[in-house]
C-alpha cells in the first residue's frame, strides 16, 4: 500500500508543477501585444486553448 500513497504525491507534484508551467507560460504570453501575438500565429483567446490542447496531447 505504500506505493500507492507516493505514487499520489508523486502525482500530485506533477500536477502542481505542470499547473504552474502552465500559468507562467499564458502569463508570458498575455503580455505580448495583439499584433506581436498575431505575428507567431495566436489570437489572445487562443492562448489558453494551446497550453491546455498541448497538455491533453501529452496524456
Amino acid at each position: 500500500m505504500k506505493w500507492l500513497k507516493e505514487s499520489s504525491v508523486v502525482r500530485f507534484f506533477r500536477y502542481v508543477m505542470d499547473w504552474t508551467a502552465h500559468r507562467d507560460t499564458i502569463k508570458t504570453l498575455d503580455i505580448l501585444t495583439d499584433t506581436e501575438l498575431n505575428d507567431i500565429g495566436l489570437t489572445r483567446g487562443g492562448i489558453s486553448d494551446l497550453i491546455y490542447r498541448s497538455q491533453s496531447s501529452r496524456n
